[in-house]
């Protein structure tokens, strides 16, 4: 599942498993399938910032209902 938000500088990317994760110093990062909360976000910092927390908000509440 993906939500976009261009014009506000942001990308949501979320999953329900995770198998070939990649942690800090090469550490590798496994989930089970419904285990976890697991997402990523892509913030492109020549935005507004309050715009881009607006839109932090906006998808968080959007998870959270999935």
């Amino acid at each position: 599942m993906g939500l976009q938000a261009p014009s506000q500088g942001l990308s949501l990317a979320v999953t329900d498993h995770q198998t070939k994760g990649k942690g800090q110093a090469g550490r590798s990062w496994v989930s089970e399938a419904r285990a976890n909360l697991l997402f990523s976000m892509l913030y492109l910092p020549n935005t507004p910032i309050k715009a881009s927390q607006q839109a932090i908000e906006h998808f968080t509440l959007e998870m959270v209902r999935a």
